[in-house]
């Protein structure tokens, strides 16, 4: 009885043994316990791939237009840090010269003759070698008409013209609510979280 539990015993370790992954057998192979253990011997190498660096286009986006100190200054994010801040007309840019900054946007001379429109929210992206051209992304939000003042009252609707006369073509189902739709929404939905 003795002689059958003891091949069994035997058995099972080699059955086990060789059940295991290739990656387990050092474990089985090796004594992690033995002071007396040296390293394992260096598998060789081929030589390493190397992936070949893809260079990310650059990109402008045109964040803001503003007015300080009575003059018109547009506020641009790059992809480098020199592009980035406010520019004035008559600034050079990585995209070229900005010729006029208006609140709906800026007009950027890109080469002799050649002028280039870009609205605030839109960029304009460049690979290496090529030209700046506008990126393809979602089309702009419709821009709020600044506050009213005594000399100026509130447009119907609280969206400039030009917004609206864009929006017929850059709308979408979700964007069809006005804006005091949405405040309605959040107001609503604000009392029904706060309701007990």
């Amino acid at each position: 009885m003795r002689r059958r539990i003891v091949i069994i015993l035997a058995s099972l370790s080699t059955a086990f043994a060789a059940g295991l992954p290739e990656a387990y057998q050092v474990i089985v192979q090796r004594d992690i316990f033995n002071p007396g253990r040296t390293p394992a011997a260096a598998r060789p190498r081929g030589e390493p791939v190397v992936a070949a660096p893809v260079a990310s286009p650059d990109r402008l986006s045109l964040i803001g237009v503003a007015i300080i100190d009575g003059q018109a200054q547009a506020l641009f994010v790059g992809s480098r840090l020199e592009w980035t801040g406010r520019r004035q007309p008559g600034d050079e840019l990585a995209a070229g010269r900005l010729v006029a900054v208006d609140t709906a946007g800026v007009t950027l001379e890109t080469g002799p003759g050649t002028t280039l429109r870009l609205r605030v929210g839109e960029s304009l992206t460049a690979a290496a070698g090529e030209p700046w051209r506008l990126s393809d992304g979602p089309p702009p939000v419709a821009t709020m008409a600044p506050a009213p003042s005594a000399d100026r009252p509130a447009p119907a609707g609280g969206v400039t013209a030009a917004a609206s006369a864009a929006a017929p073509a850059a709308a979408a189902p979700a964007a069809a609510s006005s804006p005091e739709d949405i405040i309605k929404q959040m107001r609503e939905r604000r009392r029904r979280e706060l309701a007990p």
